[in-house]
């Protein structure tokens, strides 16, 4: 019985520390995650993590838009109650080149190359991954599963 002590310790301060692990996790991977928020995941596990949070929600075409301005978040939600895409304007998160909201246009192109560019926004759907640029400057990224062929996702 001895025994199972340590290893029960061990494992309720792996379970206590595991939020932390989480929180600290900043990395951008475009077609899959922002942080431990992953595209396609249950939206109910978002609302579980920012319990208590102001929410706006919106439409956007056929997706619910759930913004989280504290935390500069927006979730869009499929019927299904699937994330199909995550925003952030928060300048913590990054890719693993290190793009993050601020950079310039010219650091996103020179990291993805010519994308599909309306002027404010630049989406790059073969790779799941979109940019917001105001006035040169990077104020939003968004993830998105990628779609086959670089054509726009469905809704």
């Amino acid at each position: 019985m001895n025994a199972r002590m340590p290893l029960f310790a061990l494992l309720l301060l792996l379970c206590l520390a595991a939020p932390i692990f989480a929180a600290s996790d900043t990395l951008i991977v475009p077609g899959e995650r922002v942080g431990w928020m992953t595209v396609g995941m249950d939206y109910g596990a978002v609302t579980k993590a920012f319990a208590g949070a102001n929410c706006r929600k919106d439409r956007s075409g056929d997706l619910d838009a759930y913004h989280y301005e504290k935390f500069k978040f927006t979730f869009l939600v499929n019927q299904a109650n699937q994330v199909v895409i995550i925003v952030t304007s928060n300048p913590r998160y990054h890719l693993p080149d290190g793009l993050a909201v601020g950079a310039s246009r010219a650091a996103v192109t020179k990291a993805f190359g010519a994308g599909r560019d309306d002027g404010e926004y630049v989406f790059y759907y073969d790779k799941g991954v979109g940019f917001r640029i105001v006035n040169n400057a990077v104020v939003e990224i968004g993830v998105l599963a990628p779609a086959a062929g670089g054509g726009q996702n469905p809704g």
